[in-house]
């Protein structure tokens, strides 16, 4: 069972770290999240759900075992593949806008699908039926994976759901 294990110091856990919010002070970028669990073969599906939306996204992705640096998610030194959203992959690093006007909402949830044999990773959000997929580079994000999540704002809660 999955539950949050690392963050950045910003970032409050409770409810047998399920829950976690961005509480402050403000960084200068997103505060981060990462997953207890390596996923290195089978596929996994993580569904949370937006507990409180103050203002920003949620980032919803994965990153090899040995990133650790919450400040190196987002450089071009990163493994992170995800989405803010569901219009803003994340390849490798890198984002990529799809064009959608989708946002995820305050009660909305949303399921992380990683398929490790496959080497892909997917994104549902449930409201509105949205769902969108990734094929992830293993020479460039190596298995196993873990669990990152982002959060943009300050008050931004989410949840693990079981």
């Amino acid at each position: 069972m999955e539950k949050f294990f690392r963050q950045d110091e910003v970032v409050k856990l409770s409810d047998d770290d399920l829950v976690a919010a961005y509480s402050g002070p403000k960084l200068r970028r997103s505060a981060i999240l990462f997953g207890a669990n390596l996923y290195s073969k089978g596929k996994h599906l993580i569904r949370f759900r937006i507990e409180r939306k103050t203002n920003g996204n949620f980032y919803f992705g994965i990153v090899t075992h040995a990133q650790d640096d919450p400040e190196s998610i987002f450089s071009t030194l990163t493994t992170a593949y995800g989405w803010w959203r569901c219009d803003y992959a994340v390849v490798h690093g890198v984002v990529r806008r799809n064009f959608s006007t989708i946002e995820i909402l305050e009660g909305d949830e949303v399921t992380l699908s990683i398929d490790c044999d496959q080497t892909k990773i997917f994104l549902d959000h449930h409201r509105t039926q949205c769902s969108v997929q990734l094929l992830v580079d293993i020479d460039k994000c190596a298995l196993p994976w873990k669990l990152v999540v982002a959060l943009s704002s300050v008050g931004n809660c989410i949840r693990m759901l079981h």
